[in-house]
């Protein structure tokens, strides 16, 4: 392990700390930039919470970090308890749970946001998905299958309906730190992958909804959280060890009992299908090259979204309606007597 340190590492930590991270070795100065950002991004910042907490109709974008620096400062309760449990070495992590008086008060703020956020007004709810895994996309015209699809939200309670992106300038360098609402998200293509490698960044092109611009951008196979993190599995992505969490919370708004924690590693995002034997499924951003959502039949901007996509919000409406009804057959008909049967809507 030592060893391992040294070649990921420049210098093996007496004591680590997990408010400033490793630092990091062997990176290109793009990656490096990135990550930079991401650190900034995610560092706790007391003052910053209880000045947008002041703020009588905060935005949505403004909630959003709200909820995120909720999340930090649960985090740092309780002596920073579940900071170390997140980030520290496995071998240093503290195991149980804590209980204390501010573990619960910060708990139960992250549980009062992450609410709002997840309501029908919020652009950061979600919406159901199609994700196409692999390397990239197949040669020729034909579109094939979805690997998933069904409801989809991120699988990290930090992120919610949203999706992190490193923006870029003139000169196609990191510039910022973006949040996508799953509100405006229409396409997500990924560059293809190389086989064998798992970068910490991959570029991808954002398709948005209502007629907004196209982005190019680079998408963060890690979460930022990550960064802070002494374990080389969740610096590496390898295998199982590629990811962890703490902080698991039932929340409602969620179709059927599901549940979110704070995660490092490799994103994933979840789908729930609408055919009840199929359940919830799961996959990581790093596997996949194409994400779309679909416009939902009880979206409060159908009618914006079915024009930026220069369609007919009358006849998409038809269209939505007898597609929901083919899917509330299909759900029946598994839950007959003669067992589940899959149905294909195209």
């Amino acid at each position: 392990m030592g060893g391992l340190f040294e070649r990921l590492f420049r210098a093996k930590p007496a004591v680590p700390d997990t408010r400033r991270g490793p630092v990091l070795a062997g990176l290109d100065p793009i990656s490096e930039r990135a990550i930079a950002l991401q650190k900034a991004y995610w560092q706790s910042a007391p003052d910053e919470l209880a000045e947008l907490e002041a703020r009588a109709e905060p935005s949505w974008t403004e909630r959003l970090r709200i909820h995120q620096l909720r999340c930090l400062a649960w985090l740092d309760a309780d002596e920073g308890r579940l900071r170390r449990a997140l980030l520290a070495p496995p071998a240093e992590r503290p195991s149980g749970a804590s209980g204390s008086e501010g573990d619960s008060l910060a708990r139960e703020r992250v549980l009062a946001s992450a609410k709002q956020l997840l309501g029908r007004a919020s652009p950061f709810r979600p919406r159901h998905g199609f994700a196409w895994l692999g390397d990239g996309p197949p040669d020729g015209e034909a579109i094939p299958y979805s690997d998933f699809q069904g409801r989809t939200i991120h699988a990290s309670l930090t992120h919610l309906g949203a999706l992190e992106v490193v923006t870029l300038d003139d000169r196609h360098e990191p510039a910022g730190i973006e949040f996508v609402p799953f509100d405006e998200l229409l396409t997500l293509t990924v560059a293809p992958r190389e086989p064998g490698v798992q970068p910490a960044f991959r570029p991808a092109r954002v398709l948005r909804e209502y007629g907004l611009a196209d982005q190019i951008v680079l998408l963060p196979l890690r979460h930022a959280l990550s960064w802070y993190a002494y374990d080389p599995a969740l610096l590496c992505g390898w295998g199982d060890a590629a990811e962890h969490e703490v902080g698991r919370i039932a929340l409602p708004g969620l179709a059927g009992e599901r549940s979110l924690a704070i995660q490092v590693g490799l994103q994933r995002l979840e789908t729930l299908s609408e055919h009840a034997h199929e359940g919830l499924g799961s996959f990581r951003l790093a596997d996949c090259y194409q994400l779309s959502l679909a416009i939902d039949e009880d979206d409060p901007r159908f009618a914006d979204k079915c024009r930026g996509r220069g369609i007919s919000p009358e006849a998409t409406r038809g269209d939505v309606v007898e597609e929901s009804r083919l899917r509330a057959s299909a759900r029946a008909r598994s839950r007959g007597p003669g067992g589940p049967v899959k149905t294909t809507i195209s």
